[in-house]
């Protein structure tokens, strides 16, 4: 589970409170990494959306959860650790019909759709109790 040598990489307490401190420290990685912009914005997103899914939706959980942040290479990568949980993929989930008027739509989804539009790609895994959802979008120095 260790991240690259230029990643960052943190525990944070499982919990929405949370959300405060995690947000601190995706933005010391975004000033580190000189990302900017629409960029920066994913990024934060991103990493709250997810980590928001991962406390409401996981079942079981220990009181913290890991993520990661790295560039490599032109490729962003962030991952977030949820342990001791019951496999629940986040990731698989219907695409939300953004064309459909509100009225219409079910509730939920929103938040990882916007996850899917600004990243690349996302990607789950469980195993033994640990699940890692893995975001990855591809960057050139346009987009930083």
């Amino acid at each position: 589970m260790c991240a690259g040598v230029s990643a960052m990489q943190r525990a944070f307490g499982r919990s929405l409170n949370s959300l405060g401190e995690i947000l601190k420290f995706v933005d010391v990685f975004v000033e580190r990494e000189g990302l900017s912009g629409k960029l920066a914005f994913a990024t934060r997103l991103v990493v709250e959306e997810l980590f928001a899914n991962l406390v409401r939706h996981n079942e079981g959980g220990e009181d913290r959860v890991e993520i990661s942040l790295d560039v490599d290479a032109g490729l962003l990568t962030l991952k977030l650790w949820d342990f001791s949980v019951e496999p629940f993929d986040i990731v698989d989930r219907e695409p939300v019909d953004v064309g459909r008027p509100l009225g219409e739509r079910t509730a939920g989804g929103l938040g990882l759709h916007f996850v899917k539009s600004f990243f690349d790609d996302l990607t789950y895994e469980c195993s033994d109790g640990v699940m890692c959802v893995t975001a990855t979008k591809r960057i050139g120095r346009s987009n930083v």
